[in-house]
């Protein structure tokens, strides 16, 4: 699976948890930006989890601060 599969997923996945004003870029801070809870940081990673029959430990979000950081987290999960 590739790096575009990937975030396409996750995007929509945010989108339907969060619907954001602004678009998602790799950049877009998940907090700060975004607002994303921690309760829906956890039902985000459920869905990806879901969505990619992966398993990631909920402690991987402490590293996340942007879409490119959950993507890249994903990825090396993806990739095993």
């Amino acid at each position: 699976m590739d790096r575009q599969t990937v975030e396409k997923g996750i995007l929509e996945i945010l989108d339907d948890i969060l619907c954001p004003d602004e678009p998602i870029t790799r950049d877009t801070r998940m907090v700060d930006e975004l607002g994303i809870s921690s309760m829906e940081s956890l039902a985000m990673l459920d869905r990806i989890e879901e969505l990619f029959g992966l398993t990631i430990p909920a402690r991987e979000l402490r590293s996340v601060e942007t879409f490119g950081d959950l993507g890249d987290m994903v990825m090396r999960y993806v990739e095993g």
